[in-house]
C-alpha cells in the first residue's frame, strides 16, 4: 500500500466519532464506532510489512545461494500464503464494515444530494484547496501526513507554521501528562497579549498547579506557591482566590468541604488543554478548529435545509417566483447553525424587514439608530429636508448619516 493512502486509511479509521448534532447523525456515529471495532488496519498494516521482510529475506537467501533458489521460493509461498489469507480475513471485516455504513448512511440521508451537488464550485482553486487540506493535516498534528501530502501536491506551506504546531501539542502532550510548566512558560511570555484580550489561560494555569500541590498533600508548598503567583492576578481574579485561600480551613476534609467541586472537577485537565488549544491559536490569528473542519461540520447540519429549498425552487410552481434568488448574493431561507458557526454579523434593516447588503448598507443617524441606505432615502424622500427618525423624536437630515460595520 502506498505509504500516504495508507496513512490516510489509519488516519481515518482513529479519527474521532462524529460529532453528534441530532439524533439522526447520533445514529450515523454509532455506526461509525461500529466501523472502528470491526476494522483493524494496524494488522493488515502488519500483515503487509511482514510480507515485504519475507520477500528481501528470500532475495537475499537466493543471491546468497542461487543453487537452493527453488527451495526458498517453495517455502516463501507458504509463508505468505499464510499471512495473505489472514489479511483476507481482515479484509473481509473491513469491507463488510465499509458496507453497513454505507447502507447506514444512505438511510440517513434519503434525500438526493445531486440537487446541491456543484462540481465547478472549485474550478480554479484546486491549489487553494489543498493548502486547506495540508493545513488541515498540521493543525490535527499529523505532520507526517501533511509532509507527505504537501510534497506530492506540490505546495508550499511556511515552515514556521508547522513548527508552531508542533511547539502547541508538545505543550498538549505535558498538560495531558499533567505537566503544567511547559504552559505556564508559554502564557507567561504572552502575558501582555493574553491580558489585553482578556485571556484566562495564566491564572487558570496556576490555579491548576496550585491545586495540584494541594490534592497531592503539599499543603505547605501550596501556601508559598499561591503567596508567589497569586497576587500578579488578584485586580481581575479576587473572588476565585479567595475562594482557594479558603480551602485550607478545610485542608484535612477538603472532599467534604463548599470547595471541594473546585479541586476535584473531572474536567478540569480537559478544559485546560482546550482552552489552551484555543488561546494558542488566536494567538496565531487562527481560530480554534480548522477551515476545513468547520466546512465539513457546518455544511453536513446545512444540507437538509439545502437540499430542501433546492428541491422547491426547481418545482415549476416556485421557479417564476424564485428567480430572482438566482443571481442573488445570499439564500432566500436563514440555514439554521450553531453559534460557533455564526462569523459574520447580519444587519436588519428595522423598516424595511430586508438585510443589509453592500449595495445597500447600514446607515447610523446622528440619534443613534440605524437603517438601511435605501430605507433612509425613502424617509428623506430624497431631498435635503429633515426627517423625523421612526424610533424616536430627533430630526436630521440624510446627509448626517454615517454608514457604520458590524
Amino acid at each position: 500500500m502506498h505509504r500516504s493512502a495508507r496513512s490516510c486509511y489509519q488516519t481515518s479509521l482513529h479519527q474521532p466519532a462524529i460529532t453528534a448534532y441530532s439524533p439522526l447523525m447520533e445514529q450515523l456515529a454509532e455506526e461509525f464506532e461500529k466501523l472502528e471495532q470491526r476494522c483493524n488496519a494496524s494488522k493488515s498494516t502488519e500483515s503487509v510489512e511482514k510480507c515485504i521482510e519475507l520477500l528481501m529475506e528470500a532475495k537475499e537467501a537466493i543471491e546468497a545461494d542461487p543453487g537452493n533458489a527453488q527451495a526458498t521460493v517453495a517455502q516463501l509461498k507458504k509463508q505468505l500464503s499464510v499471512i495473505t489469507s489472514r489479511m483476507n480475513e481482515d479484509m473481509k471485516k473491513v469491507y463488510n464494515g465499509l458496507g453497513k455504513y454505507g447502507k447506514a448512511i444512505d438511510k440517513t440521508f434519503k434525500a438526493n444530494l445531486d440537487l446541491v451537488n456543484n462540481e465547478r464550485a472549485f474550478e480554479g482553486k484546486e491549489h487553494v484547496v489543498n493548502e486547506t487540506i495540508a493545513m488541515h493535516f498540521v493543525r490535527q498534528g499529523q505532520f507526517g501526513l501533511a509532509n507527505t501530502f504537501i510534497e506530492e501536491a506540490n505546495i508550499d506551506i511556511k515552515p514556521d507554521v508547522q513548527a508552531r504546531f508542533e511547539e502547541m501539542y508538545r505543550i498538549l502532550e505535558a498538560l495531558r501528562q499533567k505537566q503544567l510548566e511547559p504552559a505556564i512558560t508559554w502564557s507567561s511570555t504572552r502575558r501582555p497579549y493574553l491580558d489585553q484580550h482578556g485571556s484566562n489561560l495564566e491564572f487558570d494555569l496556576h490555579r491548576l498547579a496550585f491545586i495540584q500541590l494541594f490534592t497531592s498533600g503539599q499543603i505547605p508548598e501550596a501556601l508559598v506557591y499561591a503567596r508567589t503567583q497569586f497576587p500578579t492576578f488578584s485586580t481581575r481574579h479576587l473572588p476565585a482566590i479567595q475562594k482557594l485561600m479558603c480551602a485550607f480551613a478545610y485542608a484535612r476534609n477538603l472532599r467534604n468541604s463548599p470547595y471541594a467541586s473546585l479541586f476535584y472537577a473531572e474536567t478540569m485537565w480537559d478544559d485546560i488543554q482546550s482552552l489552551f488549544r484555543r488561546e494558542y491559536c488566536e494567538y496565531l490569528g487562527l481560530g480554534a478548529d480548522s477551515p476545513l473542519s468547520t466546512t465539513a461540520h457546518a455544511g453536513a447540519l446545512s444540507l437538509p435545509t439545502l437540499v430542501k429549498m433546492t428541491s422547491l425552487l426547481k418545482t415549476p410552481s416556485t421557479i417564476s417566483t424564485t428567480a430572482p434568488w438566482k443571481s442573488a448574493p445570499s439564500l432566500p431561507i436563514e440555514i439554521p447553525l450553531p453559534k460557533q458557526y455564526l462569523f459574520h454579523s447580519v444587519f436588519t434593516c428595522p423598516v424595511s424587514k430586508e438585510q443589509a447588503t453592500e449595495e445597500n448598507p447600514p446607515m447610523m443617524m446622528p440619534c443613534g439608530h440605524v437603517v438601511c441606505r435605501e430605507s433612509l432615502g425613502r424617509l428623506s424622500r430624497g431631498h435635503a429636508v429633515k426627517f423625523k427618525c421612526p424610533y424616536c423624536p430627533s430630526e436630521s437630515v440624510s446627509a448626517d448619516a454615517r454608514r457604520v460595520w458590524f
